[in-house]
């Protein structure tokens, strides 16, 4: 998985015009808590998990937030989904000489050193 599979989720909320304050049951819906989000496809309403323990998914149904006259909204086909991250995302040395280092021991398969290579 790459840098780009990860999608700027609150822009693309913005460029949809969307309100999303609740989920259908009334409860407060924060982005920066989510979890877990699961799509289906053709579906005006979306699932999420704040905690990976729970075992009912949450309610979420799209909402045009009111727009002024200078909005712009785009239709669904014509959206253009914006990465979260502009460059790929590296991690320390320190990390990586501990990652090698259970590479080495084979307390991590050796199938994923090109993986762990690849995070320099």
């Amino acid at each position: 998985m790459g840098y780009a599979n990860f999608i700027d989720i609150k822009a693309l909320c913005d460029e949809m015009a969307l309100n999303i304050t609740k989920n259908t049951k009334g409860d407060v819906f924060k982005m920066s808590e989510i979890k877990l989000l699961r799509f289906e496809k053709n579906s005006e309403v979306f699932w999420y998990k704040n905690h990976y323990k729970e075992k009912e998914w949450c309610e979420v149904a799209f909402n045009e937030r009111k727009r002024r006259s200078s909005d712009v909204v785009h239709k669904p086909q014509c959206i253009h989904l914006k990465p979260a991250y502009a460059k790929k995302l590296t991690i320390s040395e320190n990390k990586l000489r501990d990652l090698n280092s259970l590479l080495d021991s084979h307390m991590i398969p050796h199938f994923y050193k090109s993986f762990y290579d690849s995070l320099k």
